[in-house]
């Protein structure tokens, strides 16, 4: 496994023990959802390829270029759910345990790409996409 990965299981395990532990079920809930955002959008992303390469077999014209645009649309929503996901439970993380968790909450590529939600560029959502594929490799390989 790799050292981000093992970076982000393990900041996943202190927060969701801190969770347990404080019986907080809200928070639970939050990281729930970040979880299945994160899982969602990361097979979604294993398979974009697969799909273009298909529809680039089936169509062709406009018809192609619509297919690519939904596929572009909906990788995007998805993105978007991870970010909001992230940015509502290091709210709410912070909010409730400030002293308890380490900067950056849950995140663990560097405060530095969190920085904003409504503001998030290019460079911030390259980093959050790659700290949910470490996230989701990670809790795939510890079951």
């Amino acid at each position: 496994m790799q050292k981000e990965a093992k970076e982000a299981l393990n900041r996943y395990a202190l927060i969701l023990e801190l969770l347990v532990n404080k019986k907080d079920e809200t928070g639970l809930e939050l990281l729930k959802a970040l979880v299945t955002n994160c899982s969602v959008y990361v097979r979604y992303v294993a398979t974009y390829e697969g799909r273009i390469a298909h529809y680039k077999r089936r169509y062709d014209g406009k018809i192609l270029t619509d297919e690519i645009e939904r596929l572009d649309i909906q990788r995007t929503r998805y993105h978007n759910a991870i970010i909001r996901s992230l940015y509502i439970l290091n709210r709410y993380l912070f909010k409730i345990y400030s002293s308890d968790i380490p900067i950056g909450g849950i995140f663990t590529l560097g405060p530095n790409h969190i920085k904003n939600e409504n503001s998030a560029n290019m460079d911030d959502r390259y980093y959050i996409a790659l700290w949910a594929g470490y996230l989701i490799e990670a809790l795939s390989r510890k079951k």
